[in-house]
Protein backbone atom coordinates (compact mmCIF):
# COMPACT_ATOMS: atom_id res chain seq x y z
CA UNK A 1 0.00 0.00 0.00
CA UNK A 2 3.00 2.42 1.06
CA UNK A 3 4.70 1.51 -2.23
CA UNK A 4 1.25 2.12 -4.27
CA UNK A 5 1.07 5.67 -2.75
CA UNK A 6 4.28 6.59 -3.49
CA UNK A 7 4.14 5.40 -6.99
CA UNK A 8 0.87 7.78 -7.18
CA UNK A 9 2.63 10.77 -5.90
CA UNK A 10 5.76 10.08 -7.98
CA UNK A 11 3.26 10.07 -11.42
CA UNK A 12 1.28 13.26 -9.80
CA UNK A 13 4.93 15.38 -9.73
CA UNK A 14 5.89 14.04 -12.81
CA UNK A 15 2.63 14.91 -14.44
CA UNK A 16 3.30 18.40 -12.72
CA UNK A 17 6.75 19.02 -13.75
CA UNK A 18 5.24 18.01 -17.56
CA UNK A 19 2.13 20.37 -17.24
CA UNK A 20 4.46 23.51 -16.25
CA UNK A 21 6.71 22.57 -19.52
CA UNK A 22 7.75 24.98 -22.51
CA UNK A 23 3.87 24.37 -24.32
CA UNK A 24 2.12 26.71 -21.34
CA UNK A 25 4.79 29.40 -22.15
CA UNK A 26 4.98 28.99 -25.79
CA UNK A 27 4.18 31.49 -27.91
CA UNK A 28 5.12 35.16 -28.94
CA UNK A 29 5.96 37.91 -26.00
CA UNK A 30 6.68 41.65 -25.95
CA UNK A 31 8.10 43.96 -22.82
CA UNK A 32 8.73 47.52 -23.40
CA UNK A 33 10.25 49.42 -20.38
CA UNK A 34 12.47 52.63 -19.52
CA UNK A 35 14.25 53.23 -16.33
CA UNK A 36 17.11 53.14 -14.56
CA UNK A 37 19.60 50.85 -15.21
CA UNK A 38 23.22 49.64 -14.27
CA UNK A 39 25.07 50.27 -17.59
CA UNK A 40 29.33 49.56 -18.39
CA UNK A 41 31.06 52.83 -19.55
CA UNK A 42 33.96 53.55 -20.71
CA UNK A 43 35.98 56.30 -18.82
CA UNK A 44 39.35 57.52 -18.51
CA UNK A 45 41.61 57.72 -15.23
CA UNK A 46 44.47 58.25 -13.85
CA UNK A 47 46.56 55.68 -12.05
CA UNK A 48 49.93 55.84 -10.04
CA UNK A 49 52.11 54.72 -11.94
CA UNK A 50 53.85 51.80 -10.00
CA UNK A 51 57.50 50.06 -11.28
CA UNK A 52 58.78 51.65 -14.14
CA UNK A 53 56.08 51.63 -16.96
CA UNK A 54 55.86 54.43 -19.41
CA UNK A 55 53.12 56.90 -17.89
CA UNK A 56 51.11 60.34 -19.12
CA UNK A 57 50.05 63.01 -16.75
CA UNK A 58 47.25 65.36 -17.44
CA UNK A 59 50.07 67.62 -17.70
CA UNK A 60 51.92 66.00 -20.83
CA UNK A 61 55.25 64.91 -19.10
CA UNK A 62 55.73 61.10 -20.85
CA UNK A 63 58.04 58.90 -19.71
CA UNK A 64 59.59 57.01 -16.72
CA UNK A 65 59.34 58.05 -13.92
CA UNK A 66 55.85 59.95 -14.36
CA UNK A 67 53.78 59.77 -11.37
CA UNK A 68 50.44 58.09 -13.11
CA UNK A 69 49.61 57.06 -16.01
CA UNK A 70 46.05 57.40 -18.31
CA UNK A 71 43.94 54.19 -19.05
CA UNK A 72 40.46 53.71 -20.32
CA UNK A 73 38.53 51.79 -17.71
CA UNK A 74 35.04 50.45 -17.50
CA UNK A 75 33.41 51.64 -14.46
CA UNK A 76 29.17 50.53 -13.68
CA UNK A 77 27.39 53.55 -13.83
CA UNK A 78 23.00 54.16 -13.26
CA UNK A 79 21.98 55.40 -16.97
CA UNK A 80 18.18 55.81 -17.85
CA UNK A 81 17.71 52.53 -20.43
CA UNK A 82 14.75 52.47 -23.06
CA UNK A 83 14.68 48.53 -23.62
CA UNK A 84 12.09 46.41 -25.71
CA UNK A 85 12.58 42.69 -26.04
CA UNK A 86 11.20 39.76 -27.92
CA UNK A 87 10.72 36.27 -26.76
CA UNK A 88 9.51 33.96 -29.41
CA UNK A 89 8.71 30.31 -27.41
CA UNK A 90 8.16 27.54 -29.56
CA UNK A 91 6.10 24.66 -27.84
CA UNK A 92 9.43 22.30 -27.92
CA UNK A 93 11.18 24.55 -25.98
CA UNK A 94 12.93 26.05 -28.29
CA UNK A 95 13.35 30.28 -28.28
CA UNK A 96 14.54 33.18 -29.92
CA UNK A 97 15.14 36.28 -27.29
CA UNK A 98 15.87 39.53 -29.46
CA UNK A 99 16.61 42.87 -26.57
CA UNK A 100 17.13 46.35 -28.25
CA UNK A 101 18.34 48.57 -25.70
CA UNK A 102 19.14 52.20 -26.15
CA UNK A 103 21.07 54.92 -23.77
CA UNK A 104 23.63 57.58 -23.53
CA UNK A 105 27.04 56.39 -24.25
CA UNK A 106 28.37 58.48 -20.91
CA UNK A 107 26.64 60.42 -18.10
CA UNK A 108 25.86 64.04 -19.90
CA UNK A 109 26.67 62.58 -23.30
CA UNK A 110 24.53 63.56 -26.36
CA UNK A 111 25.47 60.33 -28.21
CA UNK A 112 23.20 57.17 -27.83
CA UNK A 113 24.64 53.37 -28.01
CA UNK A 114 21.93 50.96 -29.35
CA UNK A 115 22.62 47.37 -28.91
CA UNK A 116 20.43 44.48 -30.15
CA UNK A 117 20.85 41.15 -28.56
CA UNK A 118 19.60 37.84 -30.16
CA UNK A 119 19.61 34.75 -28.39
CA UNK A 120 18.47 31.65 -29.06
CA UNK A 121 18.56 28.48 -27.25
CA UNK A 122 15.93 25.87 -25.04
CA UNK A 123 13.77 26.95 -22.49
CA UNK A 124 12.37 24.64 -19.44
CA UNK A 125 10.37 25.55 -16.53
CA UNK A 126 9.66 23.63 -13.41
CA UNK A 127 7.32 25.22 -11.10
CA UNK A 128 8.06 29.16 -10.22
CA UNK A 129 11.50 28.94 -11.87
CA UNK A 130 12.60 29.22 -15.67
CA UNK A 131 15.59 28.12 -17.44
CA UNK A 132 17.06 29.56 -20.45
CA UNK A 133 19.53 27.67 -21.95
CA UNK A 134 21.50 29.82 -24.37
CA UNK A 135 23.54 27.84 -27.24
CA UNK A 136 24.30 31.07 -29.17
CA UNK A 137 23.75 34.56 -30.57
CA UNK A 138 24.90 37.84 -31.61
CA UNK A 139 25.26 41.11 -30.35
CA UNK A 140 25.94 44.19 -32.35
CA UNK A 141 25.41 48.09 -31.46
CA UNK A 142 25.88 51.46 -32.83
CA UNK A 143 26.35 54.62 -32.06
CA UNK A 144 24.98 57.88 -33.15
CA UNK A 145 28.07 59.47 -33.04
CA UNK A 146 29.57 56.90 -34.95
CA UNK A 147 30.94 53.97 -34.62
CA UNK A 148 29.46 50.05 -34.44
CA UNK A 149 30.57 46.41 -34.07
CA UNK A 150 29.15 43.04 -33.48
CA UNK A 151 29.99 39.90 -31.51
CA UNK A 152 29.11 36.12 -30.66
CA UNK A 153 27.04 35.55 -27.75
CA UNK A 154 28.58 32.83 -25.54
CA UNK A 155 26.46 30.01 -24.03
CA UNK A 156 25.54 30.74 -20.91
CA UNK A 157 22.38 29.68 -18.34
CA UNK A 158 20.18 31.94 -17.16
CA UNK A 159 17.47 31.49 -14.39
CA UNK A 160 14.79 33.15 -13.41
CA UNK A 161 11.65 33.25 -11.06
CA UNK A 162 8.78 33.16 -13.34
CA UNK A 163 4.67 33.87 -12.30
CA UNK A 164 2.27 32.93 -15.41
CA UNK A 165 -0.90 33.99 -16.33
CA UNK A 166 -3.16 33.67 -19.81
CA UNK A 167 -1.70 36.85 -21.06
CA UNK A 168 1.42 37.92 -19.11
CA UNK A 169 4.85 36.11 -18.06
CA UNK A 170 6.93 38.44 -14.97
CA UNK A 171 10.74 37.01 -14.98
CA UNK A 172 12.16 38.07 -11.61
CA UNK A 173 16.23 37.72 -11.14
CA UNK A 174 18.79 39.96 -9.40
CA UNK A 175 17.50 43.10 -10.11
CA UNK A 176 15.75 41.85 -13.31
CA UNK A 177 12.13 42.32 -12.98
CA UNK A 178 10.15 42.55 -16.78
CA UNK A 179 7.07 41.78 -17.63
CA UNK A 180 6.37 40.37 -20.64
CA UNK A 181 2.76 40.33 -22.15
CA UNK A 182 1.28 37.61 -25.17
CA UNK A 183 1.73 39.20 -28.24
Amino acid sequence: MKACMMSIGAVLLASTVIAAGPADIAGAWAQSSDGSEIVLVPKFKLQPNVGVTMGTNLGGSVGYGSMTRTTIVTDPVPLRVDRTMQLNIQSDGRFEWVTTKAHVETPGAKCVKTTRTRRVGHVTRTGNQIRFAIEGGKERWEKTCGGSGEAPVAAATETYGVTLNASQMRLTGGPAAWTFTRS
